[in-house]
């Protein structure tokens, strides 16, 4: 490093940094001494190349030497950066140096390089020395990044800055703001205060322009850095703002620093700007249109776009029109962020700024200048999300989607009319930067309605064809092309683009054929799409053999290249694919089909492209034309079948699908020889590990006794030992239990010798033992019904005699449980009414104790199923019983319930069952007000489900329970309600929507139960039809806070013997509010008023076990989507969560109590993990000051694990959806 020749210095100082980069990389005291003088001697090196690197030596360096060292060094570089004898030169070395230094030093060294540097720095800057740009420079990022070490030298730093706002240096002054706004951060309240107070006044007192508007910057600037803390300056703030955005005299560069600061403060300060957004909005949306350079800014802009000759008048006057010092497309730029900021952050404006702001947006189509043009692109794209994000609150409303106002319908009807035309001259322009911004537009519009662009197909074709076949064009804009034209396919009717194939697909393949391989996947992409067009659903009512005389070779050429790209290789598998499933029957297709399979088996047999050739046989196994796959069947099926004993899960869930679309082919019959092969490698698969890969490997099976049911002995052989082990498992449910009554039935249809019926019952039979768990029984009760139902009428007979004598008289009670669930099975699937005995001895087992046993609740199930087999007869037996008999009312009124939601499900079934309505509603109203809660909820289950069936006479009359003057009824009434809102659309909805807010205005109720059940109904309404209750959703939300409070009236002591023990009576309706607040942020969280709902949340960060469990994981989820918020609400949720994480257990706490702190210590670290990830989340000095607790010692490392766990999964896309872009 000291040799006289420059290269070798170069190459030591090379190794060096190398070397310093490495963890094992260690020095000892003496050659850390010469290194580091060897290093700062090389700062001031000849040569420019050898001071280069020795200056990013310095980064890694001082996190590896002793404090004398690093004293020397940050001493000798400051020397250089602000002595007046260093050359330029040398000060923008030292300035790089120190800059590395401040970014790069240990934590706990801050403080040495603060005390070291600052002092100097503020000396120098109150000197007359004109350079300061580096000084600036230096104190900003010592700020940025040490501002809480610099609290002592708040004043003096500011003093030395801020002088600096009015240097006659525009560099300067911008350097000044930088430092000022990074100081800003950490600057405790009453120095903030005053800062801001001193900047406030000189920009409202000043008058030159150039003071004034470096001021509002710096104020901006602040507004970025420390977010909500300037909200209690809006009053003062904004009037400045509005005073020189307005002004005639104030220049372009002023107002454009005006509206910066409107958009920070507008995101920065959502609480606080609120009553100020339409003032900022209408000012934005006057200035958005600023061009007094421009001939026709005084025109009158707002209602009509212009025609297509203006427009083009208006571009030759622009290719003539030249000004570089205007300035004012600045100004407009600036204006349509604001408008942006405005349509991100207020989603509950989405209709009003459909009215207010897009007509305006629209006619800034005629910009000039490309910048401002992206710009309105980019709003409106904001606002398209922002649409999109609306529908899916409101997509099962039946009135909301009638409304003529809402922003979907205001899209549809006023705004595409105006903007298609525009856009589609827009694709025609030569920037490619406007035709990207502009299908990225258009691809947006797709997303929030399918159809939306029908109409204007025929308007977009020339624009798209010059895009794809232009030479020169750049590939991003072929990019965005195909990426709108796949999203215009798959969102449109195929009958849309049938006048258009000829002209769009020429490029489509055009494209199929470049070098880069990205555009060619995404045209293979395309062409998928394309595909789908041509042949919807199979039809042939339009004519495709002409394009796909064009379109085949094309993409069968890419099938065929070995040297593509695997993303190629996959699409080109896939797009063939569907072209023999959809277009087969063509001719040219037809000749090259066998070529194709074979390429198919040879991509199935290598490991890369595997997945996609499994994939593609599946989906050439399920056409629904006949395609000839007897040259490849044999062995894809072999193949496919050795996969199934590879690791992957994937692969075998994928190839368990393939074999059974092979399988079940028209000429699979033919293979049947390969089913032993087969089923010899799905008992691996049959196991309670993965239910989803037993599911499927059950599928396949029964289809292959369908094909070749003599492979039954081998399923008994081989497969059976594992169904066995299966049903016994009680997490058996869902679609794997729905395949294994499918093999069982099966089974019993085949008949075979040594395994049928009998045989079967008795290996079912043989299963149930004592002490096995309730859903293991019910699997059995379920398959041995379903082989009952599809036994002969012998076997039937003597089946169902043989269980009602197990009921009768069996002593082992595991023998009589699964006796009545098999009846109750056997009874849904067969009429049983010819069994004398059966209604008997059903209800006799009513009686049993059921404090010990669960045969009587498995009698109410038999009865209500055995009901369903014939109403008629079984019915009225049953209502006689709960009339008669109101000891076993609570049993029976679940035979009911298993009733009527059997009898739910098909038209037939629910025509049956409104027979019936006039027999069992007046039962069910004359224990609406029973004393016993369980027996109300399950009376409420009937009624709710009931209204499904006949809700223009269920629902008025439950309005009318919910008036009475009886609590039972009122709780019972809302209940109900819950059951009758269903997830999917239903004819129901316009109803319930009408007059939900009569049910749950009972939150307001003065009976503790029926508040409760009221605030359950709104949970669950919430969670399944969010938009039954946005229109009343901030009343309510207000009721729900109200019970988020702890009520002291509502706590009692109790005496147990010698203690005291408090019961909080209102704990459970608490809980019912705090997991509702959990479900509307969830669900409704646009519509939230988040300050209002973090206050209350704060409130239960300090409640229960429970509770605190709740609010963390919602204040996880805010820290994430609502950032902004949380950080004005933080300083309020410090303590409690400190409080909750410094919690220690007494001494004598038991191992319960343990846990449960230790859960709620990590619960809510996590939420201070998610909080720490908050941009900015430093300025909050409180916060920071926690956080430091919570890094040392034994809380310190579950902190550090926690972090490390949530760090890959941490969801960041739903704050992305909020952000600018």
């Amino acid at each position: 490093m000291t040799n006289v020749d420059k290269d070798y210095r170069y190459m030591a100082t090379s190794d060096l940094f190398t070397e310093l980069q490495k963890d094992s990389f260690k020095l000892d005291g003496e050659n850390e001494k010469k290194i580091c003088a060897a290093l700062l001697k090389l700062l001031e090196d000849s040569s420019g190349d050898v001071q280069g690197l020795a200056v990013q030596c310095l980064g890694p360096l001082v996190k590896k030497i002793h404090e004398n060292q690093l004293k020397e060094i940050v001493d000798k570089v400051t020397d250089h950066l602000l002595s007046k004898g260093s050359n330029t030169e040398v000060k923008d070395i030292a300035s790089i140096g120190l800059k590395k230094i401040i970014a790069e030093v240990a934590p706990k060294d801050g403080p040495l390089v603060v005390k070291r540097i600052t002092g100097r720095l503020i000396d120098f800057l109150r000197s007359d020395i004109e350079e300061k740009l580096e000084a600036l420079d230096i104190l900003s990022d010592i700020a940025g990044r040490f501002g809480s070490i610099l609290a002592k030298e708040h004043e003096t730093v500011q003093d030395a800055v801020l002088p600096h706002l009015t240097s006659n240096r525009t560099a300067v002054r911008k350097r000044a703001i930088s430092c000022i706004a990074h100081i800003a951060v950490s600057l405790p309240d009453k120095h903030f205060n005053t800062l801001i107070q001193n900047l406030i006044q000189k920009a409202d007192t000043l008058n030159k322009t150039e003071q004034i508007s470096t001021l509002i910057q710096a104020i901006g600037s602040i507004s970025r850095s420390v977010g909500f803390r300037m909200g209690k300056f809006l009053a003062q703030v904004l009037p400045i703002l509005v005073k020189y955005a307005e002004f005639e005299k104030s220049d372009d560069e002023l107002r454009e620093h005006c509206f910066h600061t409107f958009e920070s403060l507008i995101l920065r300060c959502p609480k606080e700007v609120a009553p100020h957004i339409k003032q900022i909005t209408d000012i934005a949306l006057v200035y958005i249109k600023y061009d007094p350079n421009y001939a026709g800014y005084d025109d009158d802009e707002g209602e009509e776009m212009e025609t297509e000759e203006a427009e083009e008048e208006d571009q030759g006057e622009d290719e003539t029109y030249s000004d570089d010092d205007d300035l004012s497309w600045k100004v407009r730029r600036s204006s349509a962020k604001v408008v942006a900021a405005v349509i991100s952050s207020r989603p509950e404006l989405l209709e009003e700024l459909y009215r207010s702001v897009v007509p305006v947006l629209l006619t800034r189509f005629r910009e000039r200048e490309e910048n401002v043009k992206l710009e309105i692109f980019a709003t409106l794209r904001d606002l398209l999300r922002q649409t999109v994000a609306n529908k899916k609150l409101s997509n099962n409303s039946v009135v909301a989607q009638e409304k003529d106002q809402s922003p979907t319908a205001q899209l549809r009807k006023t705004i595409v009319p105006k903007l298609l035309p525009s856009l589609a001259k827009e694709l025609k322009q030569k920037s490619f930067k406007i035709k990207i911004g502009a299908f990225q537009l258009l691809r947006d519009l797709t997303q929030v309605e399918d159809g939306l662009l029908t109409n204007y197909v025929k308007l977009l074709v020339p624009g798209i064809k010059s895009s794809l076949i232009e030479k020169n064009n750049n590939p991003n804009v072929k990019m965005e092309t195909l990426s709108f034209l796949r999203a215009l396919f798959s969102s449109h009717p195929p009958a849309t683009f049938h006048p258009h194939l000829e002209a769009l697909l020429p490029p489509i393949l055009q494209a199929v054929s470049e070098n880069y391989y990205k555009i060619v996947a995404e045209a293979l992409r395309v062409c998928h799409e394309v595909i789908k067009v041509l042949r919807p659903s199979n039809s042939t009512q339009f004519d495709y053999h002409q394009h796909v005389q064009a379109l085949f070779p094309a993409v069968f050429q890419k099938l065929k290249a070995l040297d593509a790209d695997q993303e190629v290789k996959e699409c080109a598998i896939a797009c063939t694919a569907l072209l023999i499933s959809s277009l087969g029957d063509d001719a040219t297709i037809k000749a090259q089909t066998g070529e194709c399979l074979r390429l198919f088996l040879e991509r199935l047999g290598n490991e890369i492209t595997r997945p996609a050739a499994i994939r593609a046989l599946s989906v050439i196994g399920g056409s629904e034309i006949s395609i000839d796959l007897s040259p490849i069947l044999t062995e894809a099926i072999t193949q496919l079948t050795t996969i199934l004993r590879q690791n992957s899960r994937q692969l075998k869930q994928s190839s368990l699908v393939a074999l059974d679309t092979l399988m079940t082919h028209r000429g699979a019959a033919d293979v049947s020889g390969l089913s032993a092969k087969i089923l010899s490698q799905l008992a691996p698969l049959i196991s309670e590990a993965d239910l989803h890969l037993s599911h499927l490997a059950l599928t396949l099976t029964v289809d292959i006794l369908k094909i070749n049911p003599s492979a039954a002995s081998q399923v008994r052989d081989t497969l059976y030992p594992q169904i066995q082990a299966l049903i016994q498992s009680p997490l058996l449910q869902g679609l794997s239990l729905e395949s294994l009554l499918a093999l069982h039935a099966q089974l019993v249809q085949i008949r075979l010798d040594k395994f049928g019926f009998e045989v079967l019952l008795e290996n079912l039979l043989s299963i149930n033992k004592p002490k096995i768990p309730k859903q293991c029984v019910s699997s059995i009760s379920q398959c041995i019904a379903v082989i009952v139902a599809h036994a002969s009428n012998t076997q039937k007979d003597a089946a169902v005699g043989k269980f009602i004598q197990d009921v009768k008289k069996s002593k082992d009670e595991s023998s009589r449980l699964l006796g009545l669930l098999t009846l109750g099975e056997i009874g849904r699937l067969v009429d049983l009414s010819g069994q004398p005995e059966l209604h008997e001895t059903l209800v006799a087992v009513l009686d049993s104790p059921s404090e010990e046993t669960a045969l009587p609740s498995a009698a109410s199930f038999a009865l209500g199923n055995v009901a369903v087999g014939n109403l008629s007869k079984f019915l009225p037996k049953l209502l006689h019983e709960v009339e008669t008999h109101p000891k076993r009312e609570y049993l029976l009124l679940h035979s009911i319930r298993e009733v009527i939601s059997r009898h739910s499900t098909t038209p037939e079934k629910i025509r049956e069952l409104q027979a019936h309505m006039p027999a069992i509603l007046p039962i069910l109203y004359n224990h609406c007000q029973n004393p016993e809660e369980g027996t109300r909820n399950v009376v409420a289950e009937c009624l709710g489900k009931l209204a499904l069936v006949k809700a223009e006479e269920l629902v008025p009359k439950l309005q009318q329970l919910g008036k009475s003057p009886q609590a039972p009824t009122r709780a019972t009434a809302v209940t109900a309600l819950k059951f009758a809102v269903v997830e999917q659309p239903h004819s129901i909805d316009p109803l319930l929507q009408a007059v939900i807010g009569d049910f749950l205005h009972l939150l307001q109720d003065s009976d503790l139960s029926v508040r409760r059940a009221a605030m359950l109904t709104f949970n669950f309404t919430v969670h399944n039809k969010p938009v039954l209750v946005t229109g009343i959703l901030s009343k309510l939300l207000v009721q729900v806070f109200q019970e988020t409070k702890i009520k002291p009236e509502l706590i009692r002591e109790v005496e147990m013997g010698p203690f005291k023990h408090r019961v909080d009576d209102g704990l459970d309706l608490r809980k019912a509010a705090f997991e509702c607040m959990y479900t509307v942020l969830e669900s409704c969280f646009q519509n939230l008023d988040v300050p209002a709902f973090l206050s209350h949340l704060a409130e239960g960060l300090k409640d229960t076990y429970d509770i605190k469990m709740l609010c963390h994981l919602m204040l996880s989820k805010l820290a994430i989507i609502a950032p902004a918020a949380v950080l004005e609400e933080l300083e309020t949720l410090v303590e409690p969560l400190r409080v909750t994480v410094t919690n220690k257990c007494k001494d004598n706490a038991v191992k319960q109590d343990l846990d449960r702190n230790e859960e709620l210590v990590r619960s809510a670290l996590r939420a201070v993990v998610s909080i720490a990830r908050i941009p900015n989340v430093e300025q909050n000095i409180k916060f920071e000051e926690f956080l430091k607790v919570v890094r040392v010692g034994e809380l310190g490392e579950k902190y550090e694990t926690i972090r490390k766990d949530t760090e890959s999964s941490a969801d960041v896309d739903s704050a992305d959806s909020l952000s600018r872009r």
